[in-house]
């Protein structure tokens, strides 16, 4: 009878599809009559021949017409919401599934902790699977003979974690984080007398092996090399120990270093990822395929059977391309400053662009597959997130360049796309590429109306008149739509001003940043980087993220604009305060004296960085310096121009 219970439940999320459909009506009439608004104004600013207005306005207009292409784009996404079930329970007997090969990327072991990456090797040599249908490939871009010496420890002490876990249902695969936390569970064998002894010997056993790796590190060299020849070795005990076979059934473990030359096109990622399909093959060969990030462990033991019980449901097994987890993250602190937990959803590995998990998902979808997107109460994967801010763009500024890549290719979702797959799914994947041109736009509203709030130049409507409410309703649309989503998710309203804030950060950094180094890639200038994000975290970094305090230490590239349009509005504010105060403008100029005034409460951290903090994660002093000058310039031509 079990066997006609269906393996896995979709269902739509009916309140989240109201309110997202009623949103999208309203906010859509709004931004109607909005530019309503502005073409009327631009016509009658036409007709009396005040070209000297056209020049703040024009700009004005193209940026809201940006923010309102990339919110259309969005509304796919948020059009029919679902959420899914899976019932791993009901898969078949061990001897009817599929197996599985496990693919884990390292690149730079000065970035990626080899103490991190075997921690996730473990977790997934300890998923609940059948060990001799399970294969675990870990890729060392890097040729580290420290890596390859690590993996033959964490091999070792496998053989005594993966049976433990095997025998006791371990609910959490990552020995890391198992031993940080109380085992429970509802039976008695938790607390007995074998339980707690065989617990004792594993930790210590853990606590060996970690002291190994520590060695090898200190003695062996880490050096990432970009010239060495390809290394497959499986790794196993040759000698053996005697114990009994059964508990020394694990699953298969290969490491495999590519060749690498600097003259020859190694692809990133995705080169190494086709690597692994070609070494598997001749090895394993199975029809499934696990990628995780060498940080990102396996946290539910139970994650590979709940994916297969979508891959073997015959009504999506013939045309599933892949089963998408979401990122989730276990050093995100109580208030996330950093925007940590990214909760918009982000879905052989193709060539072409550094963000090879978009772009493979984008092909495959448009050469006729399907994928599902499981969120289960229990996250199966957890990752380590970047805590530093300069990390934080760098990694963004990464990301960037590949949706530039795409956005600016023949592969454009709104055109290959849109001759592929449906108009939503082509509007689904169009939104990562074509959000980052966000920066176009808040660079616009954070310079031209705060300049024109100094001169005394009016861009927005009274508020005495009708299409003040069309304004104040679009941002108040969009900031209550944001703060609904937080609020269902569980989260605050700090988690809103957060979001709110690196959103802006990156726009006005790494967006830009990463269309300028897009831009000299197709003029020849430069090629296309893949830089691998810093895993490794000093005392001073983790105790001001802790304290819910930002990290400035990042790049003067980096920080230099984001200081300098602050002190930008916080100066254009006073300045445009005490003109109101003497022309007693209220009504005309008070949107454009509320847009600096809510990007300087929103972004104070900075003012705290620049001016209050004394501490190692402050802001620059030289980088708050040469922010005042560059401000200092930019308010100054505003007073000329006023002057004149």
């Amino acid at each position: 009878m079990e066997s006609s219970l269906p393996l896995s439940h979709c269902h739509v999320k009916k309140t989240e599809l109201v309110i997202n459909r009623l949103h999208t009506f309203l906010h859509g009439i709004a931004l109607l009559a909005l530019f309503y608004y502005r073409l009327t104004s631009l016509t009658d600013i036409i007709k009396n021949k005040n070209t000297s207005l056209l020049l703040p306005h024009v700009p004005i207009l193209i940026s809201e017409l940006i923010l309102s292409f990339i919110w259309l784009l969005s509304q796919a996404s948020k059009w029919r919401p679902v959420a899914r079930k899976a019932y791993p329970e009901r898969v078949p007997g061990d001897e009817k599934l599929p197996s599985i090969d496990v693919f884990i990327c390292t690149a730079d072991p000065t970035k990626e902790p080899c103490l991190k990456v075997m921690n996730t090797v473990i977790s997934a040599m300890a998923l609940d699977y059948p060990p001799d249908k399970l294969h675990v490939y870990l890729s060392d871009d890097g040729g580290s003979v420290a890596t390859l010496q690590a993996i033959k420890q964490a091999w070792k002490f496998s053989r005594l974690w993966v049976p433990f876990c095997r025998k006791y249902k371990v609910k959490m695969a990552c020995p890391e984080a198992y031993f940080l936390t109380d085992e429970s569970g509802p039976d008695g064998k938790f607390h007995s007398t074998e339980f707690r002894a065989e617990k004792k010997e594993i930790k210590k056993s853990y606590m060996e092996f970690k002291d190994s790796v520590t060695k090898i590190i200190a003695d062996t060299s880490i050096y990432m090399s970009r010239d060495h020849p390809p290394i497959i070795e499986v790794i196993d005990d040759a000698n053996g120990d005697g114990m009994d076979s059964d508990k020394r059934k694990i699953p298969l473990l290969v490491y495999v270093a590519r060749e690498k030359r600097p003259s020859h096109p190694h692809h990133f990622k995705a080169g190494a990822l086709n690597v692994l399909l070609r070494v598997s093959a001749m090895i394993s060969n199975s029809p499934y395929i696990l990628v995780l990030d060498c940080d990102m462990y396996c946290n539910d033991p139970s994650s590979a059977r709940q994916a297969m019980c979508f891959h073997l449901d015959p009504e999506l097994s013939p045309k599933l391309g892949f089963v998408q987890f979401p990122q989730k993250f276990y050093n995100i602190n109580e208030t996330d400053i950093n925007d940590g937990k990214q909760r918009a959803v982000w879905v052989g590995f193709r060539y072409f662009s550094v963000v090879e998990d978009y772009f493979t998902g984008f092909i495959l979808h448009c050469k006729g597959w399907i994928s599902v997107y499981f969120d289960p109460s229990t996250p199966g994967f957890l990752g380590a997130t970047p805590i530093s801010l300069g990390e934080i763009l760098v990694q963004q500024t990464r990301w960037s360049v590949g949706f530039y890549q795409v956005a600016l290719s023949r592969f454009s979702p709104l055109i290959y796309g849109l001759l592929r797959t449906s108009t939503s799914q082509s509007m689904c994947y169009a939104e990562f590429p074509y959000s980052q041109i966000y920066f176009l736009s808040l660079y616009v509203l954070a310079v031209i109306p705060q300049l024109c709030l100094i001169i005394g130049i009016s861009l927005y409507p009274k508020v005495s008149s009708p299409f003040f409410v069309v304004f104040s309703f679009v941002f108040l649309s969009s900031q209550l739509k944001h703060v609904q989503e937080v609020f269902s998710a569980g989260h605050s309203i700090r988690t809103w001003s957060n979001e709110q804030r690196m959103w802006m950060m990156k726009s006005l950094t790494s967006y830009l940043f990463a269309a300028l180094e897009v831009v000299m890639e197709k003029l020849g200038l430069a090629k296309a980087r893949f830089l691998p994000t810093n895993k490794v975290v000093d005392d001073e970094q983790a105790k001001l993220y802790q304290m819910g305090v930002y990290d400035f230490r990042a790049p003067a590239l980096f920080m230099v604009p984001l200081c300098s349009l602050y002190i930008l509005n916080v100066a254009s504010f006073i300045i445009g305060f005490g003109r109101i105060m003497q022309t007693q403008k209220w009504g005309e100029m008070f949107i454009q004296a509320f847009i600096p005034f809510f990007a300087t409460i929103l972004h104070f951290p900075l003012l705290e960085g620049m001016v209050l903090r004394k501490d190692k994660g402050r802001v620059s002093p030289s980088v708050s310096l040469l922010s005042a000058v560059i401000s200092t310039i930019f308010v100054s031509f505003a007073a000329l121009v006023n002057y004149y």
